[in-house]
């Protein structure tokens, strides 16, 4: 049964254990043990339970394990109610819970931010004498994370740790994140150096997870200090993630030069930037106008695989409100002024304006006579070949735009060719646009 158990065949042990019931074979406790561990390990929580309940009928009491592996089924199909019902039960039975017991019980009571119940399990622990390991040490530590306690986890660490448990890196990043979310700046950066001080363990999830709270508390030189800490490691690099963390510090201090820097080392060092570092930089080069980059930004990421998300398409749409200039409205007639933008930042800014156009004709908003875009007639230096692009554009759009005979550089659509086509188009419009 045991070998069975390694290789997660229940059914199996199952079949096995009704063949001995039926040939008059009782089943002793670390056969109803094997059972249930199995049963637990498939994740088949109710057979768990089945034969658990069958075990206690026989009047067997069950073992340290048997107990362990039953709060934790209860624990995982969130029954807390029969969780603590059965630790009772098995208490009052002359059953001592051991370390892996306390660990579920912290865990349930952590998912549930439920405080009194952390400290219900600290307490049960020192009453009976049971020193905690490092997988409770860690379970406890984020289960109070989760409860909103920094205080108590940095207590219940430097309780850990005077006891001579070294932390893991699952250990540090709990705290790390316990102490980003709570903005405790100062305690972090103090553990970052007696992370190092001390040689304890760094992983890729600790580093990335110093640098997003660095990102989250505008904490741009210490990130720096740690990102190159990361290019020096020759297990840690920085991946996409630790650029995007380094991106959004940049791009919250609207630190433009530095941000476009690393988006070119990324490209040298062959790391991809995600849809949170495009969202970052692009909401940065959008704040600071530098439309072509941002394009050039945007058709780079595209290009190299990112899929914009709601938050990034939000971002994008945002982006023309900080481009004074751009639209000019009298009660006669809407432009919208591109001849000072590159060719791909005049499309998109136009395939925006649409969109906006669509929606207000939607509402059935007052519109004016004459709508306008203005592409310049090659004079700046990004106007060169944009009136030609732009046509061609407003061609494959479909768009009720002509070029103007008598302003060069001008497209011109009438109050009722934009509603016709809008009309035609539906819904789609604002979506496809």
């Amino acid at each position: 049964m045991k070998s069975l158990r390694f290789g997660r065949q229940f059914q199996h042990i199952e079949d096995l254990a009704f063949q001995m019931i039926d040939n008059g074979v009782e089943l002793d406790n670390i056969t109803y043990s094997t059972i249930i561990t199995c049963a637990k390990r498939c994740n088949l929580f109710d057979k768990a339970l089945e034969w658990f309940e069958r075990m206690y009928k026989t009047g067997l009491m069950p073992d340290e394990v048997t107990y362990s592996a039953i709060l934790d089924v209860y624990a995982k199909l969130g029954k807390v109610e029969e969780v603590m019902s059965l630790y009772e039960r098995g208490r009052a039975s002359g059953w001592k819970p051991d370390s892996i017991a306390f660990a579920v019980l912290g865990k349930m009571f952590g998912e549930a931010g439920d405080y009194d119940g952390i400290r219900y399990v600290l307490e049960e622990m020192k009453s009976l004498g049971v020193q905690p390991n490092l997988v409770v040490y860690n379970t406890l530590l984020e289960a109070m994370g989760k409860a909103g306690k920094p205080g108590l986890a940095r207590s219940l660490f430097e309780e850990m740790v005077d006891s001579g448990i070294a932390p893991d890196e699952k250990t540090l990043t709990a705290l790390i994140k316990i102490y980003g979310k709570a903005r405790w700046a100062r305690d972090a950066l103090e553990l970052w150096e007696r992370m190092r001080s001390n040689g304890w363990p760094m992983d890729f999830i600790l580093y990335n997870t110093l640098l997003s709270m660095c990102a989250d508390l505008g904490l741009e030189e210490e990130a720096e200090k740690l990102f190159e800490e990361m290019k020096e490691s020759e297990k840690c690099r920085p991946d996409c993630w630790s650029y995007t963390a380094m991106l959004n510090i940049y791009g919250s201090g609207g630190n433009v030069e530095k941000a476009m820097a690393l988006f070119k080392e990324m490209s040298k060092v062959g790391v991809d930037l995600n849809v949170m570092g495009c969202t970052c930089l692009i909401q940065c080069l959008g704040k600071a106008k530098k439309i072509d980059d941002l394009v050039q930004v945007f058709e780079t990421s595209v290009k190299g695989g990112v899929k914009p998300d709601d938050r990034l398409c939000g971002c994008l749409l945002s982006i023309i409100s900080y481009c004074q200039g751009l639209h000019t409205k009298t009660a006669q007639e809407w432009r919208l002024n591109v001849r000072s933008l590159s060719v791909g930042a005049a499309l998109t800014a136009f395939e925006e304006w649409m969109s906006s156009l669509a929606k207000i004709v939607q509402r059935q908003e007052t519109l004016p006579a004459v709508f306008s875009a203005n592409t310049g007639t090659g004079t700046h230096k990004f106007s060169q070949g944009l009136a030609t692009a732009f046509a061609s554009h407003v061609e494959k759009l479909a768009a009720p735009f002509q070029e103007s005979e008598e302003k060069a550089g001008f497209f011109i659509a009438t109050r009722e060719d934009l509603i016709s086509w809008v009309q035609s188009k539906g819904c789609s419009v604002a979506a496809t646009a």
